[in-house]
This record gives structure tokens, sequence and C-alpha cells, in this order.
């Protein structure tokens, strides 16, 4: 084939063209290169402990980046670079490279490509795809953003592999039961009482106010009595446990699946004192009775109880009938003095003012029953139960 000029012109041409697209491929890669390198040198901090682990950008790793951005934005928008240099140098936290207060004492030669610069930086930002809840190895994407409505640069995106996170403790509620206690500050049958976490317990929890108390339907207004049992499955006392302490101390708690912890209220004081008088007392108010009674009112009354409250200085004696049927006398004004029961200075059954209203009478009352005829007087955590 004979070689002609027209051949060697085309060569030429393909030549150039293809040195023109490497030139622009090139350039185009390094622009690329330049902005994909913003995420190269960001630090990522991983604190906490499994599965409650965070991760958040470094104040060095950040202000890296951002040095590296503001040098890329800066010639974007033609900010005079020696201005910028100076801007960047000087930067010690992330909102001095943006700062309008740095421009205002710099001789600036266009100061609006100074404004155009800050806008775009003001408007970038670094974001985690997760920051709580973490665990080593979980995957997460560190990304850079211009959110300016021309932005300079697409989105750049960096995945990282979570390390470093503590390992967290397993405790079972079975096990940690030993350190749950129901108990309060009154006496016996007349105390409010809590659920709570004795101050020895492994690991140490010191859950809020009234949140295990929920779990295990304990009425904080309601007087109790030792012995009452209470449960609560596993479970619920484990989320309890969990959201009130454990994931922040590297703890978690776990409860077997339908299965239940059941507490008794301890540590009541019993105050149980002798009134000298009571049965005197009682004779009186049972000799009332008869002549007040109505015929539709039983005729034999059996003293079961008979407590003092003094903080109202009031005797409540209490009486059984039949069976889930009980009858109450309360006499008011009065008090205990050496045993003995007394009104205006002398003693109680000698005194007629003392049972001269209708609640001395004893009267039916249908909120007592054989179950918590103990517990459910309006009386104070202070009473004093006496002996009868």
């Amino acid at each position: 084939m004979k070689f002609q000029l027209k051949d060697l012109k085309s060569k030429k041409a393909i030549a150039i063209i293809i040195v023109v697209v490497a030139i622009i491929a090139g350039f185009m890669f390094y622009r690329n290169y330049k902005a994909q390198d913003f995420l190269k040198d960001l630090k990522v901090e991983y604190t906490g402990y499994s599965d409650n682990g965070m991760a958040a950008v470094t104040d060095d790793g950040s202000l890296s980046s951002f040095k590296k951005v503001a040098k890329y934005e800066a010639k974007k928008a033609h900010f005079d670079s020696s201005a910028a240099k100076t801007v960047i140098n000087s930067a010690s936290t992330v909102d001095e490279l943006s700062s309008g207060e740095i421009f205002d004492s710099m001789k600036l030669q266009d100061p609006v490509d100074a404004e155009v610069y800050a806008h775009h930086m003001a408007n970038t930002n670094i974001e985690l795809s997760k920051k709580t809840r973490l665990k080593n190895g979980d995957k997460i994407t560190v990304s850079i953003k211009d959110n300016s409505v021309d932005p300079y640069f697409d989105t750049k995106t960096k995945q990282l592999t979570v390390n470093g996170i503590k390992k967290i403790d397993i405790v079972s509620v079975q096990s940690f039961k030993k350190y749950l206690t129901i108990t309060g500050g009154g006496t016996n049958h007349h105390s409010t009482v809590y659920v709570g976490v004795k101050d020895n317990s492994k690991p140490k929890v010191s859950p809020e106010d009234g949140a295990l108390s929920k779990v295990f339907k304990v009425t904080y207004n309601k007087p109790y009595s030792n012995g009452d049992k209470f449960s609560a499955y596993e479970k619920k006392i484990a989320h309890v446990l969990n959201n009130e302490y454990s994931y922040r101390h590297g703890i978690k708690f776990v409860g077997q699946p339908n299965k239940k912890i059941t507490l008794s209220v301890t540590g009541l004081e019993n105050n149980k004192r002798t009134a000298k008088n009571i049965h005197e007392v009682n004779q009186k108010i049972l000799d009332k009775y008869q002549e007040e009674k109505d015929d539709s009112d039983p005729n034999d009354l059996h003293l079961v109880g008979a407590n003092w409250d003094p903080d109202e200085n009031g005797l409540a004696m209490i009486y059984k009938v039949k069976s889930n049927e009980y009858y109450v006398s309360i006499i008011v004004d009065l008090k205990f003095k050496d045993g003995i029961l007394t009104y205006d200075d002398e003693p109680l059954q000698d005194s007629d003012d003392a049972f001269d209203y209708s609640q001395s009478i004893p009267y039916s009352d249908s909120s007592l029953t054989d179950k918590n005829w103990k517990t459910e007087l309006d009386t104070s955590e202070s009473t004093i139960d006496f002996n009868i």
C-alpha cells in the first residue's frame, strides 16, 4: 500500500485528540482525587459498650478534613490565594475557616469572592450514618457534603468498620434477685413501701425512684405489711435496669421469657404496744353500741384489732362479725401516755365526751375484708398497733 501525505495528517490529528483527551482526563482525575482526598486523614473515635457504643469524629480529624475542603473551595471561589492561606493556616477550629470576623480584619482584593468561599464552607458538613447503639464490626459511612445550592463537589463518602467498643457483661435477673428488696420507712401493717436495690449490689445499680415499683405494681400511697408478696416478669425487670443503668456502665441484664421474680415485703418494724385500759375502753364501746344500734345491726362484735395514730391522736377499734364483715369504731383527740389511753387527762373509758359522736359507735365498713383489714385503714406510717 502506497503511503500518502493525507495519512500522516490523519495520524497527527488522532494523536493530538488522544493527548487532549488524556490531559482532560488527567485534570478530571486530579480534580476528583483532590476532592476525594478530603476524608483521607479523618479520624473517628469509638466509645462505650457493645450494642450501645458511640461514634464521633475527632476534633483534630475534622479540622484536618475541613482545611483540605477550604483549600479546594477557596480555589473554586477564586478567593485570593494569599488571604485564603492566612485564613486556613491560622484556623484552630472549623468555625474559624468561615468566620466573618477574620475577613473583616483583612484587606481583600475582592470581598465578594471571600463571601462566596465562606458561604460554601459554612454549608459543608461531615456526617456519620450512625452514631449510637454500635458494636464492633458494624459498618458505618462517613460523608462530607457541600450543601450549597451550587455545590463545588459531589458528596464524598468512606465506609468504616467499628472497632474499639468495650465488651458488655451479661447479668441474669435471676442472679441479681438477691439484691432486690421491697421495704419502707413505716411500721408493719401501716407502711408505704417501694422496690429498691440493696447498697451492696454487684453491679452497683441505682434505678430511678419508682421505676421498679411500677413493674412490680407496688402502689406508693397504700400501706403494706411484712410478708406481702409481689411478682414481675424477668424481662420487664431487665428492661428497667437496662434503661436506667446498665448500657452506660457495660452491663446488660437479661431475663428468661415468661419467668417471674417474686419479692416479699421485709424490714418493717412491728410497732406493738400495750394499752393497760384497752379492754375497759372496748367494753365502753360495746355498751354504747348496744344502746345505739339498729335492729338490723349484729349483736355480737368481736374485737380483732386496735391501733392508734399519733399524728391524729386517733384510736381505731376493729371488730369482726363474720367472714369479710367488719365494724369500726373511731375515737379522736385522745392521748396515749404511760400505757394509758386518756381523754382530757382522765382514763378514756371514764369520759362520756370522748364517745359523744357517731363514729365512736361501731359502724359497718365494707372496705375491710379478711385479707386487708390490717392494711386499709387511714393511718400514718407511725401508727401503733395495740396488743388485745
